[in-house]
């Protein structure tokens, strides 16, 4: 019979040998291939099932008085690879570090599997389920692979995950300015947010120090008769910066 080819699910056909004569007996066999069996091996009409992308060799023997005669087919048990869609790139601009995932789901043979293809860290919740939550860490871009695969192959599909942060606007706080013999001062910048970092510096004016140069309230040390500009400045995924005058009379 001719040969068979499936690109779908099918695992099993109909088998088509020629009939058999009075007195001859048929006899189907795997010649080549994993695994199959027949329905009824003797019928020329049998219903052969065999295993997913697997191509299989089949010999039909007719056998009489005269001798054995064979004749081969071959039959593809072929699949189409389900066309991965990773799902939309979603971006966050606020505190969040985890998102929810949304790519397609691998027909019941198929398997799926989640991957960091670019990007420091991050983690999966479940790295074969499609809608996996994806943990991540702040002011970082991540390039995601998800990936479904079954015997006849793999395909992939990517998207791209932002976790920026909007960071606080620094602020100075008032100038001050002193006409006693006072050389320090208690500063009042903004306090920055938990995951964000501030700092103090001399932006213009001779020597000068702080009691902290972490903390918006530090207290500044400076010399007489000396006019600073003072910079606070916060630093998240972005920085921001603000500056005062401090005049020491």
């Amino acid at each position: 019979g001719p040969d068979q080819s499936f690109t779908d699910t099918t695992t099993s056909c109909q088998l088509a040998a020629s009939a058999l004569l009075e007195g001859q007996e048929g006899e189907w066999s795997v010649y080549n291939g994993n695994g199959g069996s027949f329905s009824d091996a003797t019928s020329p009409t049998s219903i052969f099932y065999g295993a997913p992308c697997e191509t299989y060799h089949l010999r039909w023997s007719i056998t009489d008085c005269g001798g054995t005669s064979s004749d081969y087919v071959y039959i593809t048990f072929d699949q189409q690879t389900t066309q991965a869609d990773a799902g939309p790139d979603q971006s966050f601009t606020d505190n969040t570090v985890q998102a929810q995932l949304s790519a397609n789901a691998p027909a019941p043979e198929e398997t799926g599997e989640w991957s960091v293809y670019n990007g420091n860290g991050g983690s999966f919740s479940d790295a074969t389920s499609p809608t996996s939550i994806f943990y991540g860490i702040p002011c970082e871009t991540y390039q995601l692979r998800w990936s479904i695969t079954d015997c006849g192959g793999t395909s992939s599909d990517y998207l791209y995950i932002t976790f920026d942060q909007q960071t606080t606007q620094a602020d100075a706080g008032p100038d001050q300015s002193f006409s006693d013999n006072t050389v320090q001062t208690q500063l009042s910048g903004n306090t920055p947010a938990p995951e964000e970092t501030g700092q103090w510096s001399v932006w213009s004016g001779i020597g000068g120090s702080f009691s902290d140069a972490n903390s918006p309230n530090s207290i500044f040390y400076g010399q007489p008769s000396t006019n600073y500009q003072l910079r606070w400045s916060i630093g998240g995924c972005s920085s921001t910066a603000d500056y005062m005058n401090v005049q020491f009379n």
